[in-house]
């Protein structure tokens, strides 16, 4: 009798709350996989190390430069960037533009935007990096993001001809 009383109230709540149901066993699922994938090194897609990965490929592909001459310096830009990408700008930004950031990797479901807004920060202050002479040089060009948008950036680093 209990059996058939709980496989019962199964099927009601498959049967009725049936899209409730099932986006509880998705999210679930993809919950589970991010958080037993999370401690594990990797580079499939969404993680840190594939996200870093992008942030140097697409820097060096738009301003090597700029990258270079960082390197040359003696600051990695990765080591530069990295905290924001981990805390999805959470640290760097203003608060309406971290918003805005977010609603997007929510409507595309993908955080590769991270390192491409990292990316589209670093080209649009390869000037002032090109001027650097040493390490404080750079961290004082990173140092405040607060009069950065994120929407202009993202549109310019895209669309721009170089």
């Amino acid at each position: 009798w209990y059996q058939r009383r709980v496989h019962g109230k199964q099927w009601y709540q498959r049967r009725v709350h049936g899209k409730q149901w099932y986006q509880r066993r998705v999210h679930g699922k993809q919950w589970y996989q991010r958080r037993v994938h999370g401690h594990v090194i990797s580079s499939r897609e969404e993680t840190i190390l594939y996200l870093s990965k992008c942030f140097e490929r697409l820097c060096q592909e738009r301003d090597p430069q700029a990258f270079y001459h960082a390197v040359h310096i003696g600051v990695h830009p990765l080591t530069i960037v990295f905290r924001w990408m981990f805390s999805a700008f959470a640290n760097f930004l203003p608060v309406d533009q971290v918003l805005l950031l977010w609603d997007r990797v929510i409507a595309y479901d993908s955080l590769v935007l991270l390192p491409l807004v990292a990316a589209a920060i670093f080209v649009f202050r390869s000037k002032d990096i090109m001027e650097a002479k040493g390490e404080e040089d750079i961290h004082d060009i990173f140092d405040d993001g607060r009069k950065l948008m994120v929407i202009p950036l993202l549109q310019h680093f895209l669309f721009a001809t170089r």
